[in-house]
């Protein structure tokens, strides 16, 4: 009998040895490198995640989504950082496609 443990432990060192991953960390390590695109990056995450945070407390403002929006512009006028986010958009949409894969299961149970 297959062990659906062993299978998950699987697919975990499949998805981190697969080209979108493998992408991902070759150009986080790139930005490592150049403090500057480090910098613009980490400031964006962190205003990113101050603006979700009242986004989902209902505290945020159209005015802070155009801000957020423009800084998205500025950073990705930085080659690294725009190839970053192309990078986890495309690891992104694999992890969408293994999860509704996997959820299969689930949704044939409901159907039966």
């Amino acid at each position: 009998m297959v062990n659906p443990y062993d299978k998950a432990h699987e697919l975990a060192r499949a998805l981190q040895e697969s080209e979108p991953f493998r992408h991902v960390r070759d150009v986080r390590a790139k930005i490592r490198q150049d403090a500057d695109a480090e910098r613009m990056l980490n400031d964006f995450r962190t205003r990113q995640r101050e603006w979700q945070a009242k986004l989902l407390a209902g505290e945020s403002s159209e005015d802070e989504a155009k801000q957020i929006e423009k800084l998205y512009e500025v950073v990705t006028l930085h080659s690294l950082i725009r190839e970053l986010f192309e990078a986890e958009r495309r690891a992104a949409v694999l992890m969408d496609d293994v999860f509704r894969i996997v959820g299969e299961p689930f949704k044939r149970l409901e159907e039966a």
